[in-house]
């Protein structure tokens, strides 16, 4: 949430989950942006259109180095660029170049002279869980999924970008009306659980969307669980999205009537 944090370079989410929980199928979303995850996995579920959202400029340049790898780069590529390598490796990055907006590029360029290995920007995910060809949590990662979503992209521009605090991001889209906003967890960043939902209910309700994923959770005592439920959130229990977790992980849901 901070303006130039660490880049997430795969979701820790269980977004494969995402798509027997909403309907995506011609809808207009809007999306955190984060790694980026939750916007190729909903353009692959059938979104028409998705708009993003982070307060992190680096979010934006890093999804975009993602956007044309993914429309360039095989995926035996695309793995060793983006998972094995951890972006360390300059020479894809000297590939793709000429396709990036040239100050996206700029910047990319000069982190690779200021820092030689991008890989101390990036917070990673469990790597044990981006395992080759296994989309487990993460459906492109599957490489079927990966060549159908490098044709969807192929026509596609880059996605409208909002670089604000989600807090203040009713006032640039109060006009626009959405069937998704996905949340992912920033209830978590903006608010102390013991505080409650008054405050995150109120907030999203300046969004005009039909189904929110409020809350993306990998724990969730009862107390918390039972206010959620009678604040009217659904929650859905869905397989774990981190290596060895023992435990469900949790997505937290409200439709408005």
């Amino acid at each position: 949430m901070k303006k130039n944090s660490k880049i997430y370079s795969f979701t820790n989410e269980n977004i494969n989950s995402f798509q027997n929980l909403y309907s995506f199928q011609g809808a207009k979303v809007l999306s955190v942006l984060g790694s980026g995850d939750q916007y190729f996995s909903s353009m692959l579920y059938g979104a028409k259109i998705v708009e993003v959202f982070d307060k992190n400029r680096l979010a934006w340049d890093f999804f975009v180095l993602k956007f044309f790898g993914i429309i360039v780069l095989r995926y035996e590529e695309f793995y060793d660029y983006f998972v094995a390598s951890k972006l360390d490796d300059y020479h894809y990055f000297e590939k793709l170049r000429k396709y990036l907006p040239e100050d996206v590029a700029f910047r990319i360029d000069s982190l690779y002279r200021t820092y030689k290995k991008l890989s101390i920007l990036l917070e990673y995910t469990d790597m044990a869980s981006i395992r080759f060809n296994y989309g487990n949590f993460i459906p492109y990662m599957r490489q079927v999924d990966f060549y159908c979503l490098k044709k969807m992209l192929i026509r596609e521009e880059l996605p409208k970008f909002y670089n604000i605090d989600f807090s203040k991001l009713p006032e640039k889209v109060s006009n626009t009306n959405y069937d998704i906003l996905l949340a992912s967890n920033c209830y978590d960043w903006m608010y102390d659980r013991n505080s409650g939902l008054s405050d995150y209910d109120d907030l999203l309700e300046k969004f005009n969307a039909r189904e929110y994923q409020a809350i993306y959770s990998w724990w969730l005592t009862d107390e918390f669980k039972e206010e959620v439920v009678e604040s009217n959130y659904r929650v859905d229990e869905v397989p774990t999205s981190i290596h060895l977790k023992r435990t469900p992980d949790y997505v937290i849901t409200k439709r408005k009537k």
